[in-house]
Order: C-alpha cells, then structure tokens, then sequence
C-alpha cells in the first residue's frame, strides 16, 4: 500500500467537488479551506455522481435525493441519509494531495 498523487494542492476549489481517477479507480476529492478529503465518486443511496451535487464546506450532498454527510467524517447528517460516506485518507505533501488507495471503496446499492 503507498500513497498516490491525486493532484496540485489547489486543483479542486474551496468547497467544491472534482473527480480524479488514481491508479484505475475513480475517488472524489473535496475542499473545505485548505482541508482535502477523498470519496467513492457515486452517492451510496443510487449510484448518483456526487460531483453533481455540492458542498459548503462542511457538508456534501447529493443532488438527487439530497443525502447529506459530514464532509470531515463521512457521517450522515440529513434526515433521509442512511448510508455514511466511506473515505479514503488524504494527505498533503510537497505541494500534492495524496491519497492512500489499497483497493476501490465501494456500497452495496439499494436498487
């Protein structure tokens, strides 16, 4: 297992959402001040891109249903989520953020 670049510090806006594929596997990375943090790409509820949602810098929510999660745990915060947000870890070095993938996250999808 070792850490992988996802990108530039400063490629993914202040409480914004991008998608970057490390390795083969597609993650989700957002930003609350200089904070980074990495997602599974779809919503956990049906599959939806989280990207197309949002955040505010503490939460993110999914466009479709309006899921919401801590951006900082991945916990559930709005009242019809269910599934928390599994996360991958994020670090920053050397002017990159990183990302420690040892396999894709993925959910069992409700269908």
């Amino acid at each position: 297992m070792s850490w992988k670049v996802v990108c530039p510090e400063g490629a993914v806006a202040e409480n914004d959402l991008k998608e970057f594929e490390v390795d083969g596997v597609m993650i989700l990375l957002a930003r609350a001040g200089d904070d980074y943090f990495a997602y599974p790409p779809l919503c956990p509820h049906q599959e939806e891109p989280l990207r197309k949602g949002g955040c505010d810098g503490k939460e993110i929510f999914c466009f479709k249903h309006l899921w919401q999660w801590d951006m900082r745990t991945g916990a559930c915060t709005g009242t019809e989520s269910r599934v928390p947000l599994k996360m991958y870890p994020v670090r920053k070095t050397d002017g990159t953020v990183q990302a420690l993938i040892e396999q894709p996250l993925e959910y069992e999808y409700e269908v």
